[in-house]
């Protein structure tokens, strides 16, 4: 039973067949890599780039938690890449338009003004406290 297995392991063999070993270790690897990047790519519990998953037709973070939402009270509501706005060295992302229903994904203080995370249309940004309304929902 053992001489079969034996004549795997001898050198002359491996040295007659190393290119072939090689190269199936190598394309083993490559395949094995793929897979997981394919996996990883598919079914990843959050993406930064919540568009690329709309388009995909999985669900997104945003779309699974229940996450507060405000209101766009104040008219041309200005989306800033950062808070505090052009005071804090931020660029323009868009403007708001009143009435306009936006998820909340974070909040910080920033001088002696709120500032709110939010996404609109693929894009997110920061916009000042006292140009939103709170909404109450209940799902």
């Amino acid at each position: 039973m053992f001489s079969r297995w034996r004549c795997v392991f001898m050198p002359e063999i491996v040295a007659r067949h190393y290119r072939g070993i090689i190269f199936t270790l190598v394309l083993v690897n490559t395949a094995l890599i793929v897979f997981l990047v394919v996996y990883i790519w598919t079914y990843a519990p959050y993406s930064p780039d919540t568009r690329q998953r709309k388009k995909s037709g999985l669900k997104s973070a945003e779309t699974e938690i229940n996450m507060p939402e405000m209101t766009v009270a104040a008219d041309n509501l200005i989306l800033w890449s950062r808070p505090g706005g052009a005071k804090a060295g931020g660029a323009s992302r868009g403007v708001l338009d009143k009435g306009i229903t936006v998820p909340l994904l974070d909040s910080m203080q920033s001088g002696d003004q709120k500032w709110y995370r939010i996404s609109f249309e693929g894009r997110e940004g920061w916009v000042e406290e006292r140009g939103l309304n709170y909404i109450q929902t209940l799902k």
